[in-house]
């Protein structure tokens, strides 16, 4: 009996994480994709949303950050202050996917229309979750990408159809025929690189500096410093022609591309990425 009472003294308690979604938080599917790469350890992961547990600091011992050292090394080094641990384990999203884990699934008309495009020849246009257009805004957004004669997928969600703080939805008012003269090399869905930025909110004003002056990666469509303007269409096809149909463009999707190997690579055995998510991991499991 004593033997036993020892024997489970020294048993190392069972570790658990718990995470804490914030109010208004647009970014949740990156909380979630982290709890993927937690429990895929066989780590039990709960959450809580108590007011009580927003800016507890009380076991505070370190960040972990969304972001890979493939990208931004020189700026997490920077934080790398103190006694405070930093992880880089991003992307939390997954960089690769496997085919047999996509059996069940039914296959998006969208990647139907890509496979039949030319290699980067299509512009994604997405505004995310919490960024919302004025009318005349979508107007001119529709008119640019049909004068710039190339291939695209725009989204256009409920975010740029009103407010979704308020609740506000509307239907988007695009120029009168628009679908019909683009249905041959564009499509625009409701629901569901290299970049054009155009920052709205948040962190992405530095988000567009890193694409476009540090990584080089990207065009810019609209200056934070005007942010309170409407982006002519002129702008809009200047930009994504200089994006997909010049040679700075190709120098920019080139960079692109092995930047994204990189990060890729970062993930795989023996990668920053997953050597970063280790460190977490054993720090947790201690």
């Amino acid at each position: 009996m004593a033997n036993q009472e020892n024997d489970v003294s020294h048993q190392k308690p069972q570790v658990a994480v718990v995470m804490v979604p914030l109010p208004a938080q647009g970014h949740l599917n990156q909380l979630l994709h982290l709890s993927r790469l937690i429990s895929a350890v066989n780590l039990p992961v709960y959450y809580i949303g108590a007011a009580t547990h927003r800016g507890s600091r009380k076991f505070f011992c370190g960040d972990i950050y969304n972001s890979s050292r493939i990208i931004e090394d020189v700026y997490l080094n920077l934080l790398s202050t103190g006694s405070e641990k930093k992880w880089a384990v991003g992307p939390f999203n997954p960089v690769v996917i496997n085919p047999d884990d996509q059996s069940g699934l039914s296959r998006h008309k969208c990647l139907d229309w890509l496979d039949k495009q030319g290699l980067n020849s299509v512009i994604y246009i997405s505004f995310g979750t919490t960024s919302s257009f004025s009318d005349e805004q979508i107007k001119e957004i529709a008119i640019g990408l049909e004068k710039s004669n190339q291939k695209f997928i725009w989204v256009l969600r409920e975010a740029d159809k009103g407010d979704i703080f308020t609740g506000e939805i509307r239907k988007p008012e695009l120029p009168d025929g628009f679908e019909e003269r683009v249905k041959e090399r564009g499509l625009i869905r409701s629901a569901w690189a290299s970049m054009a930025t155009w920052p709205m909110h948040s962190d992405q004003p530095t988000n567009a500096v890193l694409v476009t002056k540090v990584l080089r990666i990207g065009v810019e469509v609209r200056d934070w410093a005007c942010r309170e303007g409407v982006v002519p269409s002129g702008v809009v096809e200047n930009s994504v022609k200089k994006l997909m149909a010049s040679g700075e463009g190709d120098e920019m999707r080139k960079r692109a591309k092995e930047l994204g190997d990189g990060v890729k690579s970062s993930l795989m055995e023996g990668g920053i990425s997953r050597k970063e998510m280790d460190s977490f991991i054993a720090h947790i499991t201690r």
